[in-house]
């Protein structure tokens, strides 16, 4: 029987900084990010990390 498959891990904060950052998107540098900017990199679809 085959295991199963998991999950991807969330991204770190420093993963969605940067690519918020590269989207031209305002990020703190520290400090919680805002849950929309969130959303926007779950929802870039299967780009690369």
């Amino acid at each position: 029987m085959a295991a199963p498959t998991l999950d991807p891990a969330p991204p770190t904060p420093a993963e969605l900084r940067a690519w918020a950052v590269g989207a031209g998107l305002t990020v703190a540098d520290r400090g919680r990010i805002k849950a929309d900017v969130a959303r926007a990199y779950l929802a870039r679809g299967s780009e690369q990390r």
